[in-house]
């Protein structure tokens, strides 16, 4: 098994790091793991204190989430909307590096926002609008390109409308928290190439 992160080499000016990569070999295997460091910087946070090659970005895996059991998707599949949809999540609670096909469950991010210890969405991030209202969360990147900030103490009934894709569920943002929408724009060059690796999973695995 082999991990998302990898497919986005290509995309990020490390077409010869995705070269390298040997996928008929563990994710960690002899040759593999020389390239544990290629990917420190882009997979990090740097308002966090990572180890070298470790990420802070991660995809939710299980029911109800595109790409289930490595199952591909397309665009149309995702019934929910969109800007709804949560495609990754940040978390400083796991040590693992960037190539590592370790992701969050479901029921980890489902624990709420930076709930310790134990795996959950988390980070240092914080928001403050004004002197002494402030808001501790974590960011999300959302299926549109679009990036939120979930607050702590966020309910685990809005993160499962927001983690699956056709729950149906009628959804606002001003429920749960009036922070700026497009708060850490840095995350945006990532979303897209993410979800072209998720929309093209089906096709990369029978090319290995």
């Amino acid at each position: 098994m082999h991990s998302w992160r990898v497919f986005l080499l290509p995309y990020l000016e490390q077409s010869a790091a995705f070269a390298d990569y040997r996928f008929d070999e563990p994710w960690d295997g002899p040759n593999n793991r020389k390239l544990a460091m290629v990917m420190s910087d882009l997979c990090t946070c740097r308002a966090t204190a990572r180890a070298p090659g470790a990420t802070n970005y991660f995809y939710v895996v299980g029911p109800g989430r595109p790409g289930h059991e490595g199952a591909g998707l397309t665009k149309g599949e995702i019934a929910d909307d969109l800007g709804e949809t949560i495609l990754l999540v940040e978390s400083d609670t796991l040590a693992v590096n960037w190539m590592e096909p370790r992701d969050l469950t479901m029921e980890e991010a489902l624990r709420g926002v930076n709930v310790r210890p134990g795996p959950s969405i988390g980070s240092p991030h914080f928001i403050e609008e004004q002197p002494g209202r402030r808001y501790d969360g974590a960011n999300v990147a959302m299926v549109d390109g679009s990036v939120r900030f979930l607050p702590e103490g966020v309910d685990r009934d809005a993160l499962a409308a927001l983690l699956t894709i056709d729950g149906g569920e009628e959804f606002d943002w001003n429920d749960i928290q009036g922070l700026p929408p497009d708060y850490a724009a840095v995350w945006l060059p990532l979303v897209g190439l993410t979800y072209l690796v998720l929309v093209g999973w089906r096709h990369l695995r029978r090319s290995w």
